[in-house]
């Protein structure tokens, strides 16, 4: 299966979240972002440790939750992995108060967890990675839903997550 901004996916282990992530980890551009949403428990640390593992993150078991350190950083071969979790931050001036932007190389890949808590700081070309516990009730099944975000204004890097056009906006 190709991951574009047009995709659905259903997991039903954490071993399918992770590869998942993993797929769509070795078909980020440089300069991505991945925007995830998701409840408590949805799968998003583990399916950015599928992600990083599939972009080149040098060390991908290292990936944890970054809840109280707010932002961590993975080194990989292609880019640096910059992951945020927003689930503490009131809203976009305190994301963009971190300067996660400010810390990136051009090529960086930047995800975000809690994602919509800080919408508009997050690019119009974002891949936005919705996950709900799955529609079965089995415990470990998960829908996936991939696409773009709602347009917002100011600037953005605005490529696509993928280095594929994806179209107008």
């Amino acid at each position: 299966m190709s991951i574009d901004s047009t995709d659905t996916a259903v997991t039903r282990s954490e071993a399918e979240t992770v590869d998942l992530g993993r797929r769509l980890g070795e078909r980020l551009a440089p300069g991505a972002v991945v925007a995830l949403v998701g409840p408590l428990g949805a799968g998003k640390t583990r399916f950015v440790r599928g992600l990083a593992a599939g972009a080149g993150i040098l060390d991908p078991g290292a990936v944890r939750s970054p809840t109280y350190v707010l932002h961590h950083v993975y080194p990989g071969s292609r880019f640096s992995l910059h992951h945020v979790d927003a689930y503490r931050l009131s809203g976009a001036r305190e994301f963009e108060a971190l300067d996660v932007r400010g810390a990136m190389e051009p090529r960086d890949v930047l995800v975000v967890e809690w994602a919509d808590r800080v919408r508009e700081a997050i690019d119009e070309g974002a891949l936005w990675v919705r996950i709900a516990m799955g529609s079965s009730g089995a415990p470990d099944e998960r829908d996936f839903a991939f696409g773009k975000g709602p347009s917002r204004s100011g600037p953005g890097r605005g490529g696509s997550p993928t280095g594929r056009n994806q179209g107008s906006r």
